[in-house]
């Protein structure tokens, strides 16, 4: 197998791998064909108004200062003395969209749905909005749109600002201007109404909701941070305008008493302000609701029986808190206003915020069982469908008749009177159903898991296959028979295979998930037994044994590493000792000089992590420095030649990366004066930014392709760009990155036992034509042991390259205003591409290196890859088995995180391999 072919191959495979936690774990929970239900009771409330302040964190806004003062007086006045009050706890992802949808579709998206996009709605999903007579929302084009395209009707009415107005460079005042916007709007709106006879009919119909989706926090958060000035003056401003708009609808309806209001959120943010992962930071936000049919306030010893000290740090402790689950508040808002519950909501109705009587709450809580226990009936059927009979299973608390003595047993209970036992048991049964929807949600998950290990566990047989046959002392022939009788039943399981997938009707992803290992596991059966028996024959075994355990325990502490960060400084300090061993007989000043590498690195895992709080002066001095370093090299690859500069190429390009990075640091610092200056990004810093973009690829290419010359210039291009995007220690870490990587190289060569070793800067990638060659056997030699530990290091770097500035457990850690230098204006698939591309520069500089070591050390390029690939994926399953969806949601996504990162990671090494190649080898010329 070349190469190419190879690396196709591995793309291929570990998107599949990836791609499986999402129909194991994250299917979406959509099923249609069920039959609405609502309360039988006349609505407490004709019309609703909904108040989301998108990225308001929890205990931001109920905190008080030193005084008692809170940020929202006005909300807290009607905590204390006319609403309820609690946290709503959001689900893994905590984005937008899927924030949204909890809140008013009452289910929870699969965590997959965080890329299917904000401004459509994908697939068709029942809401509040869809359910109610008519709705008319104001705020973001990325949120509104999901809920008018796909509701029945035309009764959705959407009122959007344009996106250049999602800027996140604006000043303080002009952030909260999208609030400003849509307070504005609503304003115009009711006066507007009095004017228009059509549309006061429409106003004074029953079931009508009112949106004002308020993004101004979630802009301040991302820019300015959630424990800034800015937000808190965001919050008082929310404040203030929901105040405004209470006062403006309540006398459009001369204070009838029919409108009830709801405030909560779609997500919290972090301290380094970003979202998406689990932490309660992000999970946890405020849900305040009051007006027509809501319960007033408790007044108690304790707010309830909560683990956390949050009401005594609120100073709420005097008053009942209620929390729910942020798809509670759909049914909460349908009860509300009468409307039907939303087809596929799976919240629980609080009916402790309903101002109700326990008869109300006992047949309320029984309309929300039936229209849950409709999404179950239908889960069942077809999971019964696509199952065999024989041994299909149901679930054992909700069989078919004990589902109907629940039911029955509830109505009885309320027509008995019992409505204490009623509410009761109406709240467990919603919780049984929503645990039997649940279990037909995973009843394919043992199954599916199962295929998933074995691809696996296939994959890497394959891998280490290929390496014992081709680039180890073992050498086998497979016999013509043995092969075809191995064919031959392989065959025939994959046959069995499509037909139980054909007879159970199963999606076609089950095929590919199913039959991935039975292909892999029929290419790696032919060498495995051979193999075996020879390396047991083998006089070497005990060395091979400890270096496999030492690897793998090695493999160990990397997996340990990403629920601890301080870990990786550990690996780093013992790194740092290897020159001592007996084997190393690099020079003194090397072994010194990878000694200090080590340490200086280990310094930036134990360093506060970036975004928390920039520091511009550090990104002054990595500018300095990386200058510094630059000119170091272009003086050592100065020549006679100097005075005439322009003749000699090389120095040329030298001179001119190195001024790219004096320019990258200017623009970072005139970016960020611009910016605190309500000026916006620069024009000027923006064409910058891009061209240098599309720009700094190209220059190691007019180098030569010595490995020193080649390399030094690929990490001066792409530490001017790196430059671009850092706001704090990330150009220092890089640049010790970039030391530790060429005392490797150093280290590498002089303990080379090739007789004829040569100087880093006499050594050329063009030699890696004769390496990747198979005929060239003069060149290249088998796999040693020692590779393991080449190979080891290389994932290591890997790895403190991409995390050595970030936070391990979660990959949102990194924070969104590194980008600023290139856009401003909200734009999460451009945002996410440049994230990405500062995340992958320092690994792109690894593989390069790496490179340079192969070369250095004569092994086949193949060879090494292929060791990375079974290193990489061992780590692959360790996380796949520690993938969890119960739990705290922080644990869960934690375990998604962490899945995400390192099955990315390993497709990511396999491009870079390619893309590697073509900058180590491949040269432009100047004429």
């Amino acid at each position: 197998m070349l190469l190419w072919q190879l690396i196709i191959a591995g793309v291929a495979v570990h998107l599949i791998l990836f791609y499986s936690i999402f129909d194991i774990y994250f299917t979406s929970p959509l099923v249609h064909g069920m039959t609405p239900h609502k309360s039988e009771f006349p609505p407490p409330a004709k019309r609703l108004v909904l108040f989301v302040a998108d990225g308001l964190r929890a205990d931001k806004f109920y905190q008080v200062d030193q005084d008692g003062k809170s940020m929202a007086p006005y909300l807290r006045s009607i905590i204390e003395t006319r609403g309820s009050w609690g946290v709503s706890h959001t689900r893994v992802p905590t984005e937008t969209r899927p924030g949204h949808v909890a809140l008013i579709a009452g289910f929870y998206e699969d965590v997959s749905a965080v890329a299917k996009g904000w401004k459509e709605n994908p697939v068709e999903f029942d809401s509040v909005f869809n359910e109610s007579r008519y709705t008319w929302s104001w705020g973001s084009p990325d949120v509104l749109p999901m809920f008018s395209k796909g509701a029945s009707g035309d009764h959705v009415y959407v009122n959007c600002y344009s996106a250049e107005l999602e800027d996140f460079g604006a000043s303080d005042t002009d952030m909260r201007r999208l609030d400003t916007w849509v307070f504005d709007r609503v304003k115009e709106f009711f006066e507007a109404a009095r004017k228009d006879e059509e549309l006061q009919f429409k106003l004074n119909q029953d079931k009508v909701v009112f949106f004002l989706h308020l993004l101004g926090l979630d802009t301040t958060g991302h820019t300015q941070k959630p424990y800034s000035q800015a937000y808190f003056k965001n919050i008082e401003y929310v404040d203030t305008g929901i105040k405004d708009i209470e006062e403006l609808i309540e006398t459009y309806y001369n204070h009838d008493g029919q409108t009830a209001y709801i405030m909560s959120a779609d997500h919290g943010m972090t301290d380094w302000g970003s979202h998406g992962a689990g932490h309660p930071s992000e999970t946890l936000t405020p849900l305040v609701a009051w007006g027509a049919g809501v319960r007033g306030p408790q007044t108690q010893e304790r707010c309830g029986q909560f683990q956390d000290k949050f009401c005594q740090e609120w100073g709420l402790n005097h008053l009942e808190r209620t929390d729910v689950e942020q798809a509670d508040i759909t049914p909460l808002m349908s009860y509300l206003i009468g409307a039907a519950f939303p087809l596929n909501s799976v919240g629980s109705l609080p009916v402790d915020y309903l101002n109700l009587t326990k008869w109300q709450k006992a047949e309320a809580l029984y309309s929300n069982a039936r229209q849950i226990m409709e999404q179950f009936d239908v889960k069942m059927e077809q999971v019964k469908e696509s199952s065999f009979s024989a041994t299909f299973q149901y679930f054992k608390d909700l069989t078919p008749t004990k589902k109907l003595n629940a039911l029955r047993n509830l109505k009885t209970l309320i027509k008995a009177g019992q409505h204490e036992q009623a509410i009761s048991e109406g709240q467990e049964l919603i919780q049984t159903i929503l645990q039997g929807l649940n279990y037909y949600q995973t009843y394919n998950r043992s199954f599916l898991g199962t295929s998933i290990v074995s691809g696996f566990l296939g994959w890497m047989a394959f891998v280490l296959q290929l390496v014992l046959h081709r680039y180890s002392s073992l050498k086998y022939q497979v016999k013509q028979c043995q092969s075809s009788l191995v064919n031959m039943i392989f065959y025939m399981i994959g046959l069995v295979v499509i037909t139980l997938l054909y007879m159970m009707h199963a999606p076609v992803m089950y095929y590919v998930y199913c039959l991935l290992p039975v292909v892999l596991w029929n290419k790696a059966i032919h060498g495995i037994i051979e193999n075996s028996r020879r390396m047991i024959n083998k006089n070497n075994m005990v060395e091979l044994a400890l270096s496999i355990v030492s690897t793998v325990l090695g493999l160990q502490i990397l997996v340990v590493g990403f629920f601890y960060r301080e870990l990786l400084s550990l690996v780093l300090l013992g790194m740092a000792v290897w020159p001592l061993s007996s084997s190393n007989t690099a020079s003194k000043c090397t072994k010194i000089g990878w000694s200090i590498s080590c340490l200086l690195l280990a310094i930036f895992p134990l360093l506060p992590l970036v975004g928390q709080n920039s520091n511009y002066t550090l990104v002054l001095c990595s500018g300095i420095l990386q200058v510094s370093i630059g000119l170091i090299i272009t003086k050592r690859n100065t020549t006679a030649c100097f005075n005439y500069i322009y003749s000699n190429i090389m120095n040329c390009v030298y001179v001119f990366q190195t001024i790219l990075v004096i320019l990258s640091t200017c623009v970072v610092f005139d970016t960020k004066n611009s910016i605190n200056e309500g000026q916006g990004l620069p024009v000027t810093c923006q064409i910058f930014s891009w061209t240098l973009l599309v720009l700094c690829p190209s220059l190691p290419l007019l180098s030569s392709c010595s490995i020193e010359e080649r390399l030094s210039s690929l990490c001066l291009s792409f530490t001017a760009l790196y430059q671009l995007m850092s706001i704090t220690y990330e150009g220092l870490f890089l640049s010790s990155l970039c030391m530790l990587l060429y005392y490797w190289l150093s280290m590498e060569n002089e303990n080379s036992q090739n007789k004829s070793r040569k100087k880093l800067s006499e050594i050329s990638f063009d030699n890696e034509i004769l390496l990747s060659n198979k005929n060239h056997n003069d060149v290249t030699r088998s796999l040693e042991i020692s590779d393991l530990r080449r190979t080891f290091f290389f994932i290591f770097l890997t790895l403190i390259g991409f995390f050595g500035t970030g936070n391990i457990a979660s990959i949102n850690s990194f924070d969104p205003s590194s980008v600023y230098c290139f856009l401003t204006v909200f734009n999460p698939f451009v945002m996410g591409f440049l994230m990405m591309v500062k995340n992958l520069i320092p690994l792109l500089i690894v593989t390069c290196v790496f490179r340079g070591v192969h070369v250095i050390t004569r092994v086949p390029t193949k060879a090494l890859f292929l060791l990375v690939l079974i290193m990489s994926d061992f780590m692959g399953l360790h996380f796949f088995f520690l993938v969890q969806d119960t739990g705290s949601w922080l644990d869960i996504g934690t375990s998604i995180s962490h899945y995400i990162i390192v099955m990315t990671m390993i497709i990511f090494l396999i491009l870079l391999f390619g893309l590697s190649q073509i900058l180590m080898t491949f040269k432009l010329r100047l004429r």
